[in-house]
């Protein structure tokens, strides 16, 4: 058995899932992870291997109200293109990750050092510019996901 890390740094997948008719985010999917502080290449590694498939376990929010759309039906609140929420990124990332930390079971180990058993958790926390992996979802009218992964 070894011993678990001293330091874990929570990184993320973040899906914009992007309407397949109408081009546009709505809604966006995300999963922080705690991984042993390491090189972005074994970091990204990790995230990119996960995000093929990752995202049906994720947790989605939707895309603040304050960003708009205007259309032939009028003014669209909570929705975003492509490139208006790569322009707006950390708008609208920087609060998931807020949740996504604050997310955290309480207790996942217990002490009986004390005589009394006591609730422990590994410090994790994301750093100040946060290792965040973005893949883009497109939604069929089916509701299917198709993740579009980078091409090497």
């Amino acid at each position: 058995m070894t011993d678990p890390p001293d330091l874990l740094e929570l990184v993320a997948n973040i899906w914009p899932i992007v309407d397949g008719t109408s081009g546009l985010i709505q809604r966006v999917a995300a999963r922080a992870y705690a991984l042993p502080a390491g090189s972005d290449s074994r970091i990204s590694d990790v995230l990119l291997g996960l995000a093929a498939t990752d995202f049906v376990m994720a947790k989605q929010y939707g895309i603040p109200k304050r960003f708009t759309v205007q259309s032939e039906f009028g003014e669209l609140q909570g929705a975003v293109d492509p490139g208006a929420f790569n322009d707006h990124l950390e708008a609208i990332v920087d609060p998931i990750l807020e949740d996504l930390a604050a997310s955290h079971p309480d207790v996942v180990g217990i002490s009986f050092e004390s005589g009394v058993p006591q609730g422990s958790r590994p410090e994790a926390q994301f750093a100040e510019d946060p290792y965040t992996t973005i893949t883009f979802l497109i939604e069929g009218m089916d509701g299917s996901l198709i993740p579009q992964l980078p091409t090497s």
